[in-house]
């Protein structure tokens, strides 16, 4: 079995951030803003999980009974094992979601970085993304949902061939199952005469606008720090030439996400310092299980102690 840390790194972070132990794996840091991250106790060994930001939904048109696309999810990326110095600076990039017809910001962190959901290629399209936004609906039509976990957006009717593109893979933190679920692509909105918007995929995705005011038509934001895809504008059938249309929503901003790597070195500490190397019979030892062999940790005698550096030769082990 894995080592699971029970407590989280020393490090600072010059942006906003939030964390979480879990029992299954370890600590987790979640940057929400940019900023520089830096580990305060160790070198160590990290992964990554990016999230850009998410494309913005479709802007509406004037005297028309069609509705507008949803924007794409961010595309998301787990990069594992990165080896990160301590006291040492890394700038953190964290991609804002794209504005109504704008294509979403990437994030990037330790030399790697996930591209920006993109939003729909003309008003009619679902922007292609993490997941894909959904496509238009005709008069009468309730909106289509945004896809999730890199699905496709719905298309159905005349715009059936519409929808945006998921990439394909899982978009959950750190691809991990029932892990948090991010890139919900934005919901199309619904057509003139009926109420029923396209909802927002799961993982913060927007929802579409409806048909009515121009509040009502406007497409919902993706959801802050998600890489959710912003929700199409309602039809507007009812919006004269040159009276303004409803935008569509704007994507919402990405995420950096960090976890202890199950690569890292063993956390094993003697009088107040890490050791970062343990030897048994000539080899570097990187588990508490060696060769089907478990090991221990004796006390030393104060005799031992005061004539070992440990941070060279490290501490006393046997197999137990």
């Amino acid at each position: 079995m894995a080592y699971v840390p029970k407590a989280l790194p020393s490090f600072t972070y010059t942006g906003q951030y939030s964390t979480e132990l879990r029992g299954d794996w370890g600590w987790i840091i979640r940057l929400k803003t940019s900023g520089t991250l830096t580990f305060t106790d160790r070198n160590r060994k990290i992964d990554v999980f990016l999230v850009g930001g998410g494309g913005g939904g479709r802007w509406g048109w004037y005297d028309s009974t069609t509705s507008s696309g949803g924007g794409g999810g961010g595309y998301t990326r787990t990069v594992k094992d990165i080896s990160v110095q301590r006291n040492t600076g890394y700038a953190v990039v964290i991609g804002d979601g794209g504005e109504s017809d704008e294509n979403g910001n990437p994030s990037s962190a330790f030399g790697h970085s996930a591209s920006g959901g993109y939003t729909g290629t003309n008003r009619e399209y679902g922007g292609n993304g993490g997941s894909g936004g959904a496509g238009a609906s005709e008069a009468y039509t309730p909106g289509y949902p945004g896809g999730s976990d890199g699905g496709d957006g719905a298309a159905i009717g005349a715009y059936g061939t519409h929808n945006g593109i998921g990439q394909g893979t899982t978009t959950r933190e750190f691809g991990m199952s029932g892990w948090t679920l991010y890139a919900g692509g934005g919901g199309g909105g619904a057509g003139t005469g009926s109420d029923c918007v396209g909802a927002g995929g799961a993982g913060g995705g927007g929802a579409g606008g409806q048909d009515g005011s121009y509040d009502l038509s406007r497409g919902q934001d993706g959801k802050a720090n998600t890489g959710g895809g912003g929700g199409g504008a309602g039809g507007q059938q009812w919006c004269e030439n040159g009276a303004p249309t409803a935008p569509g929503g704007k994507g919402g901003s990405g995420i950096v996400c960090i976890r202890n790597s199950q690569s890292d070195v063993l956390p094993v500490v003697f009088n107040g310092t890490w050791i970062a190397q343990l030897i048994f019979n000539g080899t570097d030892v990187k588990s508490l299980i060696y060769d089907g062999v478990r090991l221990f940790f004796r006390a030393m005698r104060r005799k031992e102690r005061d004539g070992i550096d440990a941070r060279k030769k490290g501490p006393v082990c046997g197999p137990g």
